[in-house]
């Protein structure tokens, strides 16, 4: 069947849900919708990127990371970039054992890497108006909680008529995180990435020492799996809250912009199913040069802590240490939304209210439309670019690694870090 022919037979109620969806929104927007002031100030920006690469061995993921932020002036005309702090992806190899949720904890970590070389970038230099990271703040603060809650939700079946001795346990994780976390607080950022990396294992070693004797037996796979999570949030949600709060003391001003978004607050404020994300109903919507600020006419509910934390008896549990949680959640959990279109296509900026404000976001929007002659600002281009990594580079890696480790380490290890079944018969 011809694949046009295929796609004009998705249901007629459903496009017609859309379109109708589609009409309704563009009327109420109307009167918001608001044009892109030029603003040819000179000012000093920061952008940051980040990439990963991950190869599935046999019982385990070995990972490749990159980051990059520049730091860059806007003359009025034209912008150059002055400096940069760049994470170099051969001191930054990680060997992911036990294998699971390897994407997400993949992604996990590159966001932490690109939170302290943004911070690098910031303490480099003086004078910063604007930091533009890729990616969505929302996304931020609920992806550090979905693949945790999941780890916990295991526990909490296994121990489901002992909760509270599941809460004890927990505790005690929390208490010696807490201190891995106030220990890494005091390096400086890229220091602080060498440091994690090179003492993670003996981080886990320091978080279940005498917590797996005190599990039952088919509770520890799960605990493990939710302490690898827990360390590795932690440390995200450690850059993550000194970068908000680096640019508030500083008074610069902090976004993140995304090219995608798969938010749907427009189709829930509407009341209909539709088949389009919000940012694919502002292509439609917008014109060249307009923008909307979805706070205005949505409601769009803060991010709380709940996604970290649960209630045990009375009390709350955090899954990672409560200080770094309420510091972020309870002062940062409310974000603004807004889709500027620059071009033919919208992009969104997320930022949290706190250092914000919708005129902030006005000014932002202003300051990228000179440097964003492709609909997105070239800075995040640059980099986005120069952190690519080939996956061929990680499974070329991985497999050299596997055959230098030949007598020389444990042959349990030794296959965990091996190709996987597939790959060994040649398919």
């Amino acid at each position: 069947m011809d694949i046009l022919e295929l796609i004009k037979q998705l249901p007629k109620p459903l496009i017609d849900a859309t379109d109708k969806m589609v009409r309704s929104v563009g009327a109420s927007l109307t009167p918001k919708i608001r044009c892109i002031r030029s603003n040819n100030k000179p000012y000093i920006g920061v952008a940051t990127d980040g990439s990963n690469v991950i190869c599935e061995r046999r019982g385990s993921t070995i990972v490749l990371f990159s980051a990059i932020s520049v730091t860059f002036r806007f003359d009025g005309a034209k912008y150059d970039v002055t400096s940069y702090s760049e994470i170099d992806p051969s001191n930054f190899l990680f060997i992911a054992i036990p294998k699971f949720a390897s994407v997400s904890r993949a992604n996990t970590l590159m966001r932490s890497l690109e939170y302290e070389v943004t911070l690098s970038e910031i303490h480099k230099n003086d004078g910063q108006t604007l930091v533009m990271m890729d990616g969505s703040y929302a996304s931020t603060l609920l992806d550090s909680g979905r693949a945790l809650n999941q780890v916990y939700k295991d526990l909490s079946d296994i121990y489901s008529a002992n909760k509270n001795e599941l809460a004890n346990i927990l505790r005690k994780i929390e208490v010696s995180m807490r201190e891995i976390m106030k220990n890494l607080a005091r390096e400086k950022p890229l220091n602080r990435a060498k440091k994690f990396f090179e003492d993670y294992y003996t981080y886990i070693d320091m978080l279940s020492s005498g917590i797996l004797d005190l599990v039952a037996p088919k509770a520890r796979i799960s605990l493990i799996n939710f302490i690898v999570m827990s360390l590795e949030q932690s440390y995200a949600l450690l850059g993550l809250r000194d970068l908000i709060e680096t640019c508030k003391e500083n008074k610069i001003l902090l976004a993140w912009i995304s090219k995608d978004s798969e938010s749907r607050i427009l189709s829930k404020n509407f009341g209909a199913f539709s088949l389009l994300n919000d940012i694919t109903i502002m292509d439609i919507v917008l014109d060249k040069d307009k923008y909307i600020i979805l706070n205005e006419i949505a409601d769009i509910p803060a991010i709380t802590k709940k996604w970290l934390m649960t209630r045990i008896g009375g009390k709350d549990v955090y899954f990672v240490p409560r200080e770094l949680v309420d510091g972020i959640y309870d002062v940062y959990g409310e974000y603004i939304t807004a889709y500027p279109k620059y071009l033919d296509y919208s992009i969104q900026i997320t930022a949290p209210k706190s250092i914000v404000s919708n005129s902030d976001i006005d000014t932002i929007i202003s300051m990228l439309r000179n440097i964003s002659p492709l609909g997105y600002p070239e800075p995040l281009i640059l980099v986005h670019n120069r952190t690519k990594i080939a996956k061929e580079l990680v499974e070329s890696i991985s497999e050299g690694l596997y055959q230098r480790a030949r007598g020389r380490i444990n042959p349990l290890i030794r296959n965990m870090i091996g190709d996987i079944g597939r790959q060994r018969i040649g398919i």
